[in-house]
């Protein structure tokens, strides 16, 4: 990711930056981009070519193509994607760090060129630093988006408990979208603090701070939509090929020497749809070890005693799913440079890795592989149509997510402050409730 330090751009170069650079991040297309720049005065667009145009260049000095990889713009592109802030500080790649680095940068540059009311009354909102958990830093209003996350994700959970209820009672359709109900309720309560106003009067410089923060979370929800996508053709194509061994349904095991046993009887025949690798020396126990610390059952049940029954469950499920990784020599990517990625084996059978130490998109995915086969039943039934199912309704949710935040992109200073009010309220009992406001004044509004 490192590149030597490049003369400043100027003139028509520099002018064409700016023009990508915000259009990029805004999401605008050539049309919005020239109505913009009609509508705002002489002062505005010299603020525009000159102010922004020094950002342009600060940036350009350090790290070339910075527009794009320092997770500043979104387009929509997977192939853009990542999970890199859910790196821990302590362990954070010395790419990830310079990234991260050119990142603080650029929004302090930014922030510097606020004005002095939108610092005054947003300053909080907006400032730049590590948050209190990843590797990437952002501005502050990234919270309204976990806060916004996590009242989505309780929404589905609690629509999906009260649509099985009435179920049970006879009360509504067999068919019904558990997600759209969620959203439709949370539209609701948000009212128009998600609907993009028809005049946003912030300056350029707040819009861009606030689309950068909504466009890395989009970026790592694509990054989970891409993972969670190769997780799910592959455990299609495990099901499938333990069908074929033991036929409907896997046999139940008791005890870590079952769970072992049945790995080694289940992948010891090769699959008619791939190339194999079976199990050699350590790789068998190293592909336990990992599958124990991916399915973490020692600290489920510290925390839900009552899952007890299902530990074996748990193991076996998280142990076929490493043990095809392994047989079948998957591939995993890990993001760590957006335009030259590093692939390697999802594991390589031959050394014990320290479960801290995988990179956080892995540990995404093998989490992702036990939830298709758990929440599918193929304890029970083997049916690799359910994995699709599960997969295709996963995915529903966090296109529905990503529609909701996109309309972030739009939305005014003064709204942003009012979501962190309003989503605290909705998620009391949560902890965020109890967290200061990034905008004091607002509630004096």
């Amino acid at each position: 990711m490192t590149g030597a330090k490049q003369p400043s751009p100027g003139g028509t170069v520099l002018d064409r930056k700016i023009r990508s650079s915000v259009r990029g991040t805004l999401g605008w297309d050539k049309d919005m981009y020239t109505r913009y720049l009609r509508s705002i005065s002489v002062a505005e667009r010299r603020l525009l070519l000159n102010t922004y145009g020094e950002v342009c260049a600060v940036m350009a000095s350090q790290y070339p193509q910075w527009s794009s990889n320092l997770m500043i713009e979104w387009n929509g592109d997977q192939r853009k994607s990542n999970y890199l802030s859910a790196y821990s500080l302590k362990l954070t790649p010395e790419p990830v760090q310079e990234l991260a680095s050119n990142r603080l940068v650029y929004l302090d540059l930014l922030y510097e060129r606020l004005s002095f009311q939108e610092r005054q009354v947003y300053g909080q909102l907006l400032s730049p630093g590590y948050l209190v958990s990843g590797a990437i830093p952002d501005i502050k209003a990234a919270y309204v988006l976990y806060k916004m996350q996590d009242l989505m994700q309780l929404e589905q959970y609690q629509m999906g408990e009260s649509v099985d209820r009435m179920k049970a009672l006879h009360l509504c359709p067999e068919v019904v979208n558990v997600t759209d109900l969620a959203m439709h309720r949370i539209k609701e309560m948000l009212g128009e603090l998600i609907d993009a106003p028809t005049d946003n009067n912030d300056s350029l410089f707040a819009r861009l701070m606030l689309n950068t923060t909504v466009n890395r979370f989009c970026l790592e929800l694509a990054e989970q939509s891409r993972l969670c996508g190769q997780a799910a053709a592959e455990m299609a194509a495990l099901v499938r090929h333990l069908k074929h061994v033991f036929g409907d349904a896997l046999p139940q095991v008791k005890n870590a020497e079952q769970v072992r046993e049945l790995l080694a009887y289940a992948m010891d025949k090769p699959s008619v749809t791939t190339s194999w690798r079976v199990f050699k020396g350590q790789a068998l126990t190293n592909v336990l070890a990992r599958a124990e610390a991916c399915a973490d059952t020692d600290k489920l049940i510290t925390q839900f005693p009552e899952v007890e029954p299902f530990r074996w469950h748990y193991v076996l499920l998280t142990g076929l799913a490493v043990a095809w990784s392994y047989c079948t020599n998957d591939i995993f990517d890990t993001r760590l440079v957006l335009d030259n990625h590093r692939k390697s084996e999802v594991i390589n059978g031959r050394s014990q890795e320290d479960v801290r130490q995988y990179p956080p998109g892995l540990m995404l995915y093998h989490r992702r592989q036990f939830k298709l086969l758990w929440h599918s039943e193929q304890m029970y039934t083997l049916d690799f149509e359910k994995i699709k199912q599960e997969h295709a309704d996963a995915q529903y949710l966090r296109d529905s997510m990503q529609g909701i935040i996109i309309k972030f992109k739009e939305l005014t200073l003064a709204q942003w402050a009012g979501l962190d009010v309003k989503l605290s309220t909705l998620l009391k009992g949560t902890g965020w409730d109890q967290q200061e406001r990034l905008v004091e004044e607002y509630a004096e509004k």
